[in-house]
């Protein structure tokens, strides 16, 4: 255990390193698929915001199907888990 936790910052930095490739420094990447990764990102953005407003943040913790939606899950899940983790092996 002690030898795998010295393991992970090595591992973290390399993933790191991998993780941060664009499609513009992939070298595994031809110039056609390139132009594919390109169109796809562009279409997968679509109405998202690029900027940060604390505005968004107000309205999400103000509307109402937030907090139903976490009743929902915490009323599913919490059965769930204990009928799992108390039966007998």
């Amino acid at each position: 255990m002690i030898i795998r936790a010295r393991e992970w910052p090595f591992s973290s930095l390399r993933n790191l390193k991998i993780s941060q490739l664009t499609n513009h420094s992939a070298k595994f990447l031809s110039e056609e698929e390139r132009v594919e990764v390109e169109r796809r990102l562009k279409a997968d953005r679509g109405s998202l915001a690029d900027e940060f407003n604390l505005k968004f943040a107000k309205d999400a913790l103000k509307d109402w199907k937030i907090y139903i939606h976490m009743l929902i899950t915490i009323g599913i899940y919490t059965p769930l888990y204990s009928i799992s983790l108390f039966l007998p092996t």
